[in-house]
């Protein structure tokens, strides 16, 4: 047969963008949780943050992983759809089934409009449900001018259907348009109400919204029954037979007042197309938005979590640098193997002694994934060392070396492991240098450089380190 009309399917640029950022969010969201679930920085992360993590992330992932999957089968599915049309019928392609169905065959079709939220007089979409006499039904939508398309279907459709329809109604039969209404020569029949013709007062069709509302004659303004093209089948059939009412009943005594509007939609329908595909744009990009919104806040909250188990850890331990246990610490467990620790310096102030978490890049390998996990606390103290006196400008400045006195104690019980030696810090300027001049402070002290970090990371590596 001879193809008369041929549509492809339209699937929306959106729908791909969708599948994009879906992607990319996934792939962003999937990194995160490999982040948290197999690497650290350098911060600590505990045990309950881990968890959080990889639970959030996770779940995110799956979500993200299954949105994608939809959009790109959706598309999928779209990509697949055909309806090609012939003199004497048509053929319906998906992505799995092919169906071809004669003219003469389909027995209602259902015409579907979607109108915009913002202005509801525009329509923006249409589709088809069609049923053949076996009661087969077939749905047809997502095609390049659907608009056009639907009325040919209808004008193929109809033409067959409209002739066998008036013969059962003039023999005295009743006209079914789908479940919601029927016609008969003694009047309509919607569901278990009945109206007979001389109780009818108006039928008013409406072609912005193809519906029709059907008034009653008792002029108590009220109207009996209101149907759109979805609700009823064959609803071409139904109005061409409504403007032939009084022909086919050729002995009524009444004549029914009817508005004389075609079953034709104006051309002026298609305003607004544009604003409609911003809004479109708008919606998936707040989606886009959500999805971001979604990962972010995931990030923020297992973050938090993290934050929070590192804070815990650090009060728990902190009291342990003055000798006060930790009753949720590992403890000290001898024997081969790395043994965790955590690090604090002293700061007096005023007489008043506090400990600093110390977090060195050298040893950040030895801390603690959680509170049961540390075993050490090393509390470590600057002493101040003289070693000889200046003299500028009838000014004494002493100059000072800054050892470092470091006290391993077992994380539970606060018990006292090793004490060390002091490790010496820099030597301070000589008297008669210029550097000597420049940085002796309001004390009168010039001080050496610190101990480096490598040098306590030596003296600790035979208690963390263990062969």
């Amino acid at each position: 047969m001879l193809a008369i009309y041929s549509a492809d399917s339209r699937v929306p640029s959106i729908l791909t963008g969708a599948v994009v950022v879906l992607a990319i969010s996934f792939l962003i969201s999937f990194y995160i949780l490999i982040q948290s679930a197999w690497f650290t920085d350098y911060s600590v992360i505990g045990e309950s943050f881990r968890r959080d993590s990889i639970f959030v992330h996770s779940s995110i992932c799956v979500l993200l992983a299954l949105l994608a999957i939809a959009s790109f089968s959706y598309a999928s599915y779209h990509r697949a759809l055909k309806l090609t049309l012939f003199e004497d019928g048509f053929t319906h392609y998906t992505w799995n089934s092919e169906h071809t169905w004669r003219w003469e065959e389909v027995s209602e079709i259902y015409e579907i409009v979607r109108h915009r939220n913002d202005r509801p007089s525009v329509p923006i979409n249409w589709s088809y449900e069609l049923y053949n006499v076996d009661g087969e039904r077939l749905n047809v939508g997502g095609l390049v001018d659907m608009r056009g398309l639907g009325k040919v279907l209808q004008e193929q459709i109809s033409a067959k259907l409209q002739p066998r329809a008036e013969e059962i109604y003039r023999s005295g039969g009743q006209v079914h348009f789908g479940r919601e209404l029927s016609i008969s020569r003694e009047g309509l029949t919607s569901k278990d109400k009945k109206i007979s013709w001389a109780e009818v007062g108006q039928f008013d069709f409406d072609t912005t919204f193809k519906s029709v509302t059907i008034d009653r004659a008792d002029n108590k303004g009220l109207w009996w029954r209101y149907f759109s093209s979805g609700d009823l089948a064959n609803f071409d059939v139904f109005s061409a037979m409504i403007a032939r009412i009084d022909e086919l009943n050729a002995d009524r005594s009444q004549v029914i007042s009817l508005t004389p509007e075609a079953l034709q939609f104006p051309e002026t329908i298609y305003g607004g197309a544009g604003s409609a595909r911003t809004a479109r744009i708008i919606k998936y990009s707040l989606v886009a938005l959500l999805l971001a919104g979604l990962i972010f806040g995931g990030y923020v909250y297992v973050d938090h979590q993290r934050l929070m188990a590192e804070s815990d850890m650090k009060f728990a331990l902190q009291g342990v640098a003055d000798g006060e246990g930790a009753a949720g610490a590992g403890g000290y467990r001898e024997g081969p193997g790395l043994h965790p620790l955590m690090l604090f310096e002293a700061s007096d102030y005023k007489g008043s002694r506090n400990w600093y978490r110390w977090l060195p890049e050298e040893m950040l390998d030895w801390q603690p994934a959680s509170l049961d996990k540390a075993e050490l606390v090393a509390a470590i103290e600057e002493r101040e060392r003289l070693i000889g006196e200046c003299r500028f400008e009838d000014e004494a400045v002493r100059r000072i070396i800054r050892d470092k006195v470091i006290t391993l104690r077992d994380a539970k019980t606060a018990k006292i492991i090793a004490v060390s030696d002091a490790i010496p810090g820099g030597m301070p300027p000589e008297c008669n240098s210029a550097a000597a001049q420049e940085q002796y402070d309001d004390f009168g002290l010039v001080r050496g450089a610190e101990v480096d970090a490598g040098q306590i990371k030596n003296w600790l590596k035979q208690y963390v380190e263990i062969n």
